[in-house]
């Protein structure tokens, strides 16, 4: 169907699982809207990949793309063959827009087995990448770890934004003296890009290394951001993430972020919510942020489980409905309530 439609055509995928030849390392190289009917509960595209047959979902690179949309659709079980990206691949390919998708379970790569973006202006809308993993301990990829539900590296001309989606349930694993670990969640990177995270909650990821000494990291379970970008949390909560070394406590740092301040890394949070993120290390504060070179945080009228100078802050229990079962809605008896 791709081959035979036309530029700014829109392809209706029927309801049921798609796998097999031609539905896996798509790449139409035409502006097209790609849509699941019936949403990413009735659509979903099985890469199926295994350690010896390995594919993305969708790889968009060598062509600049105006308005290409993939929309309405679940992508599962695809498997990096070169460890970065797994699910969709984005490499140099102009504009992109993700809407209404579900990202996982199943899909593995050492970086952004969920989405990988490089070098391309992305909106990721009402979408949820869940259950990718970068299962370094299994001898699928080799290197470290940047983001395993969402990897970006962008330049300053380059903006993605990942608007009322989840990001949750994402891990990386290693052991022995391989790989270092950075962000479960997501990882952001490049001088003076820009990422805007909105009405987004990320909870639950983790990064977990066991069986070798000292200075072999898990840093940013929630996610990582580093090499100069700009990252913006507004209405965004940070949740319930988890950094793990259990052979060196203190290389476990940053359950919510680990933040490397280097070429002006930037980090900046409005009416968000950081709260119940753990770590490994003992110190109390690198529960939550763990930073590097002098990183600039700016926050306002937000909850953070270690108190940040700022307007409007507060360092309280959000009192959520039933974190237990993942309902983060505020509770009649949250103190949040009216405060920001």
């Amino acid at each position: 169907a791709i081959g035979e439609a036309a530029e700014n055509d829109t392809i209706k995928l029927k309801p049921g699982t798609l796998t097999g030849y031609g539905n896996y390392d798509i790449n139409p190289q035409k502006d097209l809207v790609i849509m699941g009917v019936g949403g990413a509960d009735s659509v979903t595209i099985d890469v199926n990949a295994s350690v010896n047959n390995r594919h993305y979902g969708f790889h968009l690179y060598d062509y600049t793309y105006t308005s290409l949309e993939i929309k309405g659709v679940t992508i599962v079980n695809a498997i990096s063959p070169d460890g970065s990206g797994g699910a969709i691949k984005i490499q140099s390919a102009g504009t992109v827009e993700i809407e209404d998708c579900v990202i996982g379970s199943g899909n593995k790569a050492a970086s952004g087995a969920g989405i990988f973006i490089e070098s391309t202006n992305v909106d990721i809308s009402g979408t949820t990448i869940k259950g990718n993993t970068a299962p370094m301990t299994a001898g699928y990829f080799s290197g470290n770890v940047y983001g395993v539900g969402l990897f970006i590296n962008n330049s300053s001309s380059n903006t993605v934004n990942i608007t009322n989606c989840v990001i949750r349930g994402n891990s990386g694993t290693a052991s022995g003296s391989q790989n270092d670990l950075f962000g479960g969640g997501f990882h952001v990177s490049g001088s003076s890009s820009t990422t805007n995270f909105i009405n987004t909650i990320i909870y639950n990821n983790e990064l977990s290394r066991s069986g070798a000494s000292s200075n072999w990291w898990s840093y940013g379970a929630g996610g990582s951001v580093d090499n100069g970008a700009q990252v913006y949390f507004v209405h965004t909560n940070i949740l319930n993430n988890n950094a793990e070394n259990t052979s060196s406590a203190s290389d476990g740092r940053g359950g919510a972020l680990w933040l490397d301040g280097q070429n002006g890394t930037s980090v900046y949070f409005l009416n968000s919510i950081i709260w119940g993120n753990t770590a490994s290390t003992s110190d109390a504060s690198e529960q939550m942020f763990a930073s590097e070179n002098s990183t600039s945080i700016e926050m306002n009228y937000s909850d953070a489980q270690v108190a940040i100078s700022g307007t409007g802050n507060l360092n309280e229990d959000p009192t959520f409905t039933d974190a237990v079962n993942n309902d983060f809605s505020l509770s009649a008896a949250s103190g949040l309530i009216g405060a920001g």
